[in-house]
């Protein structure tokens, strides 16, 4: 969960000011988002939606900079002390092991800046677009982010064009290894205790899917907020179990935690009063983003 970049000296000066392609980006994003209200059903019309509109405002710790080589399946970490789980104590327990999903997805940064007021006055750009605009801090930097990508061709192909056009912008990875816990809990609890540790990887998972059938047109705005809903829905259900042990499991905080804020996020975006087609997109993007940052940094923690 280390990033590098491999900066060129001219985009450094711009990222450090905060300034140049900021102007660009947003004229970019502006005629995507044209294209995408008002593209025509000729072929080409056609090849522009499934090549390049539908990547841009698709699916999605820290960001990782792109790399020339092919990414690397996350490896599964070892069991380590302090991620014991005791759900039950008694003599009927079972130990199981319990993995918490990896998660990869792709990023497209618009902006990189010294300053927030200047990060929040691009990502209020961004959403009026229909583009997450999700503001990331890292370090002394705000990078600017509008949207995520579930394959890492569909990102860089929109980073690629981007750049063909003058615009400035970057390929970043949220990444994270998975994560194992020994759970000693009823037999019959184990299906349940299974789920409430994959729940926050389907949550953001199912996000990313409902973002690209939002923006191909699958789903209306209505029909979006009742697709977050059942997301939403499904959260709680699968984290029931673990749910029900907060305040009294000290190993699970960080992860109670992580599921209370990915549930805020996204019932943020179910309970929108969103009406037209771009705000609720940039809802729905802004909750997939948060959601996936909140549980890579959660991840990051437990190797720390």
């Amino acid at each position: 969960m280390e990033y590098k970049r491999n900066r060129r000296r001219k985009a450094a000066r711009r990222a450090a000011s905060g300034t140049g392609e900021a102007g660009r980006a947003f004229v970019a994003i502006c005629m995507v988002a044209a294209i995408v209200y008002l593209v025509s059903a000729s072929a080409a019309g056609t090849w522009i939606a499934q090549n390049v509109v539908v990547p841009v405002f698709s699916a999605v710790e820290r960001l990782k900079p792109e790399k020339a080589e092919e990414a690397q399946p996350a490896a599964e970490t070892e069991t380590a002390a302090g991620m014991q789980v005791a759900l039950d104590t008694s003599k009927k327990a079972v130990d199981a092991d319990m993995t918490l999903p990896a998660v990869t997805c792709y990023a497209l940064q618009m902006g990189v800046y010294a300053s927030a007021e200047n990060a929040a006055a691009q990502s209020a750009q961004l959403k009026k677009l229909g583009g997450g605009g999700y503001v990331l801090k890292d370090a002394d930097r705000y990078r600017v982010i509008a949207a995520g990508y579930a394959q890492e061709a569909d990102a860089r192909s929109v980073k690629d064009r981007l750049v063909e056009q003058g615009v400035d912008c970057a390929l970043y990875t949220f990444s994270t290894d998975a994560a194992t816990y020994r759970v000693s809990a009823q037999e019959t609890q184990l299906e349940e205790v299974r789920a409430g540790f994959r729940a926050i990887a389907d949550a953001q998972a199912a996000l990313t899917d409902c973002v690209l059938a939002f923006d191909k047109g699958g789903l209306g705005v209505d029909e979006g907020k009742a697709e977050v809903t059942r997301i939403a829905q499904s959260l709680r259900t699968d984290m029931a179990l673990l749910g029900s042990y907060e305040g009294e499991q000290a190993t699970l905080s960080s992860l109670l935690s992580c599921y209370n804020d990915a549930l805020a996020a996204i019932e943020k975006a179910a309970q929108s009063d969103a009406t037209d087609t771009s705000a609720f997109a940039a809802e729905l993007k802004y909750a997939q983003l948060n959601v996936t940052d909140r549980y890579a940094a959660f991840m990051k923690s437990l190797g720390g």
